[in-house]
């Protein structure tokens, strides 16, 4: 495997509209978890964070994530790769709590490159309105639902994943970095667009 290197100097650089989006998720989960600490709702906020973790970092994201990681420009990949370990080491803050030896673990393994700081001193994710992206969020649930609606065809329909398909989408617009995406992660070789279908 190719070395990254993990650049924070890049931690700004080539953001797109799936950054945005998994960083304004995490503001919200972020939010969400807070208000049901407050209420003593620790049932809840381990639901907001089991949720965030597993289906908008883990399913969507890490998924999302995966082309520009495996792109030739090593500096696209170091700052993804930045912005994603970056992420994974606050929901370890959040985690901590719950799973305190486990989230450690991960913690100190993720930071071996820098001073190797307890995540229990560390400082807590805090709640940052200005990285909430409602436009990013309705983009990707657009793009989230064509996904989903494709797959959903293709397992009744039994078409293997593996075959690449031609797509007629009913819709007044895709962007182009949406339909990139689609077109990856749905196995899509032939995207037509049209709203009078």
């Amino acid at each position: 495997a190719q070395e990254i290197e993990l650049d924070e100097n890049l931690k700004e650089k080539h953001i797109d509209f799936t950054d945005k989006w998994i960083m304004s998720r995490f503001q919200t989960a972020v939010k969400n978890f807070e208000e049901s600490l407050d209420k003593l709702d620790v049932n809840g906020a381990a639901k907001i964070l089991y949720s965030f973790i597993w289906s908008d970092f883990c399913d969507w994201y890490l998924e999302l994530s995966k082309n520009r990681l495996y792109s030739d420009d090593k500096e696209v990949k170091s700052a993804v790769l930045y912005r994603s370990i970056s992420l994974f080491e606050d929901m370890m803050k959040l985690l901590h709590p719950y799973m305190p030896f486990i989230s450690e673990e991960i913690w100190q393994l993720l930071r071996a490159r820098n001073d190797g700081e307890s995540v229990s001193t560390s400082t807590f994710p805090l709640y940052d309105e200005s990285l909430v992206d409602t436009e990013a969020e309705k983009e990707i649930e657009f793009v989230q639902s064509v996904i989903t609606g494709i797959r959903n065809i293709r397992g009744e329909m039994n078409i293997p994943p593996s075959k690449e398909l031609t797509v007629l989408l009913k819709t007044s617009s895709v962007s182009e970095h949406q339909e990139k995406y689609i077109k990856n992660l749905a196995k899509v070789d032939e995207l037509t667009i049209d709203d009078n279908l």
